[in-house]
């Protein structure tokens, strides 16, 4: 239910992120809420050897139905699909860019509909 090991980064707006979002959740008790604008997006920093790792590991649920574009260290990009129930996802490496680590991952809204609200829950990684 917390975000762990982010060393730097934000929405690029400067808005519309909460962390501590109690309202729904896949798991636990907390998930992470996104008011996206149309084509907002933010990036966040960290430090993860991916070599015990496999795959990147999400649920995404958004107030309508939509697209998440995501990529990780500015690599290919991966939509995520967003739909109004909970979908978990786990992202092979390989659709990433097989990345050695994970230093950035950036987020950004691309329904070209106006924006959605968004919430991510149990966002992690997947062992060999």
């Amino acid at each position: 239910d917390q975000l762990y090991g982010v060393q730097w980064g934000g929405p690029w707006s400067g808005k519309g992120v909460n962390f501590d979002f109690g309202g729904d959740s896949y798991q636990g008790e907390k998930s992470w809420k996104w008011d996206f604008a149309q084509w907002d997006g933010g990036n966040w920093g960290f430090n993860v050897d991916m070599t015990p790792y496999k795959a990147l590991r999400m649920a995404i649920k958004g107030s309508k139905n939509g697209q998440v574009n995501f990529s990780v260290n500015g690599g290919p990009n991966y939509v995520l699909p967003v739909t109004t129930t909970w979908v978990y996802l786990e992202i092979p490496l390989s659709k990433l860019g097989n990345p050695a680590s994970v230093t950035m991952l950036t987020f950004q809204e691309s329904n070209s509909d106006g924006g959605n609200n968004v919430l991510f829950d149990d966002i992690g990684f997947v062992l060999k």
